[in-house]
Order: C-alpha cells, then sequence, then structure tokens
C-alpha cells in the first residue's frame, strides 16, 4: 500500500492533550477506511507535525482527517528507503 506523509501546522499554544486526541480519532477513522495510521510526529517550537499513513490515495488521508479535526497542509505520497 502507498505511504504519504502529511504536514501539519502546529500552534505554539496547542495542548499535547489535545494533538493525541487528534491522532487517536485519526488512527480510528484510517482502521475504520481499511488504512494504516503509521506515527506521528510534532514540534511546537518549529510549529509543525508529520503523520505516516498507508493508504490508497491521497483524497482518502484528506478524508480520514475530518474527524480529527487536524487537516494537513499537505499530503506527500513517498517512498521508503531501506
Amino acid at each position: 500500500m502507498p505511504v504519504f506523509i502529511g504536514v501539519h501546522k502546529i500552534k505554539s499554544t496547542a495542548e499535547e492533550r489535545k494533538i493525541r486526541e487528534g491522532w487517536k480519532k485519526y488512527k480510528e477513522e484510517c482502521a475504520r477506511k481499511g488504512m494504516r495510521a503509521v506515527r506521528a510526529y510534532y514540534n511546537k517550537q518549529a510549529g509543525l507535525g508529520y503523520c505516516e499513513t498507508r493508504a490508497q490515495s491521497k483524497l482518502d488521508v484528506k478524508k480520514a482527517h475530518i474527524p480529527s479535526g487536524m487537516m494537513p497542509e499537505e499530503i506527500i505520497k513517498v517512498k521508503m528507503l531501506s
């Protein structure tokens, strides 16, 4: 399954609890849609967050973010290096 990276803007005032709740909702929605939310990273000081998802399309990734309330600024299809 293709791999996508979601690029998120994170406010410096964002609470870690809210970020974790959004990630949990996103993972649940991915599971319902047959996708896999692999992992997420963020840095409030840099104002950025990233999520890695295995899905069939960029549109699927975008739609799965809706329940989380944390829409990505950009979704990029990537290849993994081993």
